[in-house]
């Protein structure tokens, strides 16, 4: 399909310690912190990008697994999650390219709807905790100055799950370069 770019990407490792440095490694109650403050994680992603004339359309869709979560909650007294899932979906239509002007400035409008759950599921006795579900909603435009450069703007409701929760509002501005 003409103007559909199409990822994936994957990413398996271990977060670092600095509980490591300088570790006897006779000393077993030592080992078993420096242990119990790495977690593991899988992390699986798939993104697209779409653009056709005027219009514009891009996702992402990440889950991520967490690994030897209880030990490092237990460790360090956080609340991380084993599992975390998000999402966003944005489309935009650059009007400008309704205009007979053929240059290299464009005018995006755009909308973006997104879910971040870092709490989608969790270990142990940790209970999931629903202000970590996350959805964003996103209104904006993007003015491209030149090839590389653009101004933006955006209007931004952010929720959570949370029942009867009130959502906060911001408004953002932004350049951006790309060389």
């Amino acid at each position: 399909l003409p103007g559909l770019k199409i990822g994936l990407a994957g990413y398996f490792g271990k977060s670092q310690s600095t509980l490591f440095n300088g570790l006897n490694e006779t000393d077993t109650f030592a080992a078993a912190q420096a242990d119990s403050s790495v977690v593991n994680i899988s992390m699986l992603g798939i993104d697209f990008r779409y653009q056709k004339q005027g219009f514009e359309a891009r996702g992402q869709l990440v889950n991520t697994s967490v690994g030897n979560s209880i030990e490092y909650n237990s460790f360090t007294g956080n609340d991380i999650g084993s599992r975390q899932f998000g999402y966003y979906l944005e489309a935009g239509y650059d009007v400008l390219k309704l205009t007979k002007v053929n240059n290299d400035k464009g005018l995006v409008l755009f909308c973006r709807y997104e879910n971040y759950n870092t709490h989608k599921d969790t270990a142990g006795e940790l209970t999931i905790n629903n202000a970590y579900n996350r959805t964003d909603i996103t209104l904006g435009a993007s003015f491209k100055l030149a090839n590389g450069a653009v101004l933006k703007t955006d209007y931004q409701i952010l929720k959570n799950a949370i029942t009867n929760s009130k959502s906060d509002r911001q408004i953002n501005f932004g350049v951006g370069v790309w060389f």
